[in-house]
């Protein structure tokens, strides 16, 4: 019984380092999702100021 518990034991390390690895390959995952958010909405503020700023000087009455 003892000799089992020896030799389950690394294994059930292993899983629970997998699991944790699992765990922080997830929450860089969704930080990337947030990096990419981020980056779109700057991307997309950028346009407008570009956008309201050569309507302002250009005289168009679109973008």
């Amino acid at each position: 019984m003892l000799l089992l518990l020896l030799l389950l034991l690394p294994l059930l390390l292993l899983l629970l380092l997998l699991l944790l690895l699992l765990q922080l390959l997830l929450l860089l995952e969704q930080q990337l999702l947030l990096l990419l958010l981020v980056v779109l909405v700057l991307l997309i503020h950028c346009y407008c100021f570009y956008c309201s700023y050569y309507y302002y000087y250009n005289n168009y009455s679109y973008c």
